[in-house]
């Protein structure tokens, strides 16, 4: 799963401050990000079109958003400071 890589990789460049595995840290999350706003909205350049309207998918996709913003946000916070 590419939550569980991103936290691999966090834990990874933590542990060795290596530029390289940042980078793919940085990717990783991106690419997390984008796949689930584009699940949640559609995505034209990726083929993703909201077809999505019902109750169930709708509210798991709220709970999943709820998670992944604040562990976002502080793989933003790792990617970005000097450790």
């Amino acid at each position: 799963m590419l939550s569980q890589k991103i936290s691999k990789e966090s834990l990874l460049y933590f542990n060795t401050n290596e530029l390289s595995v940042r980078e793919n840290l940085k990717k990783s999350a991106e690419l997390f990000d984008t796949s689930l706003m584009a699940l949640k909205s559609g995505n034209k350049e990726m083929g993703i079109i909201k077809t999505f309207n019902e109750k169930s998918f709708k509210s798991e996709m709220q709970k999943l958003e709820t998670l992944w913003k604040p562990f976002y946000n502080n793989v933003k916070i790792l990617i970005t400071c000097n450790i």
